[in-house]
């Protein structure tokens, strides 16, 4: 099962980058940029539910699309294809010797894995599967136009699609609750990281010193992602501020505004999503307060 997940989701990312570099390559409108993220974000939210993926949502499909399908000096999509599939393959391969000679304290690829969902749990009820469709759709969707209407408004705003992606990181848990507070820890954990991505471009940094710092930023993600996700965040945003960094150069200072910018309307676009969520699903607490 875990081999099929990891197929499936490198061939989901590499499919979208080349969609992206699609885009870009023939410099369709942003608007259809959105769109067609917003569909793809869809889609790949209701599979990953559906199949038992771990991490559920699209925050990584979203980031595919529209990170690559808003550079400026955008590569042919065939080769944009190559790299993104070598890539893939690379780290599959990595999963399956990482899993052959064990993982953690005690790991043992013998043993069999403990499913996050059992056997007889059945399929997904196909309103759920709506519901994750729905969010995964509307929160970008939203927050990409709220991203577009800054960007055209104010000159300093510039990436409308880090307001997609902050948009759809609080929906991975399918508590309001949690989606709460997992959209207030996007926000604490973005500025961190801001803080963090000034203090590294600060100093003069090299095509491959920026490589390097991308690597030991992802590993840290990693180990805190699934632990706390503001010091998750503290270290996602500078991963994907170095990674856009290094191929397309921009002003830091503004690029950091904007990013602080951009974050906040995502998370208002989140909140938004989740307060038409529970109010869909708790009609009855309303009702008792207007009667109140």
């Amino acid at each position: 099962m875990r081999l099929k997940h990891h197929i499936l989701s490198g061939i989901a990312l590499t499919l979208m980058v080349t969609l992206g570099a699609t885009i870009a390559w023939f410099g369709l409108s942003p608007w259809v940029l959105l769109v067609v993220t917003s569909i793809a974000s869809s889609i790949w939210a209701t599979i990953a539910l559906a199949t038992n993926m771990k991490p559920t949502g699209s925050v990584f499909i979203i980031f595919s699309i529209a990170a690559v399908g808003s550079l400026s000096n955008p590569v042919h999509p065939l080769l944009a294809c190559a790299i993104a599939g070598g890539a893939a393959l690379v780290c599959l391969l990595l999963g399956q010797v990482s899993h052959l000679i064990g993982e953690g304290p005690g790991g043992d690829a013998k043993k069999d894995e403990v499913p996050t969902r059992t056997p007889d749990a059945g399929r997904v009820p196909r309103q759920r599967l709506v519901v994750e469709a729905s969010r995964f759709f509307f929160a970008p969707l939203l927050a990409g136009i709220l991203g577009l209407m800054s960007v055209a408004l104010f000159d300093s705003l510039s990436h409308s699609y880090w307001a997609m992606v902050a948009a759809a990181a609080p929906l991975v848990n399918s508590r309001f609750k949690m989606q709460y507070f997992r959209a207030i820890e996007r926000v604490l954990g973005t500025l961190t990281g801001i803080a963090v991505t000034g203090f590294l471009l600060s100093h003069s940094l090299q095509g491959w010193q920026i490589v390097v710092w991308i690597i030991i930023l992802q590993y840290l993600t990693e180990m805190y992602v699934t632990r706390n996700y503001t010091i998750a965040a503290s270290f996602i945003t500078p991963t994907a501020l170095l990674m856009v960094q290094v191929v397309d150069d921009a002003p830091v200072v503004p690029m950091l505004l904007a990013r602080t910018a951009e974050t906040m309307l995502g998370a208002v676009a989140a909140l938004t999503i989740i307060a038409v969520g529970y109010a869909r699903t708790n009609p009855t607490v309303f009702s008792r307060r207007k009667k109140a």
